[in-house]
């Protein structure tokens, strides 16, 4: 089990420097203002998965839903990240 949870962890590592790099390149945009806020809710995340609690963060949600389906949808890289995460939490859930 603590595989699994490692894979998570290092998944939302990589989530939050995907969508750092566009907030950066967003920086003093409305858009920006948005990514800003999608930023928060992804570290929160990360730190909910070092803890082992991002079942109780995500409180039945999926990531997608817990950043915003819409945004995900539309940052390809974000999305192909978080896609990557939920399958490997959903392949620790079947063992």
């Amino acid at each position: 089990m603590a595989g699994i949870r490692g894979r998570s962890k290092l998944g939302t590592d990589r989530l939050v420097k995907e969508i750092r790099k566009i907030g950066n390149r967003q920086l003093g945009t409305d858009e920006g203002q948005v990514t800003k806020a999608v930023m928060k809710q992804a570290e929160d995340l990360h730190m909910a998965s070092r803890r082992k609690r991002e079942d109780k963060l995500l409180g039945g949600k999926s990531i997608r839903e817990h950043l915003g389906s819409e945004w995900v949808s539309s940052n390809p890289g974000v999305a192909r990240t978080v896609d990557e995460i939920e399958a490997a939490k959903a392949k620790g859930r079947k063992r």
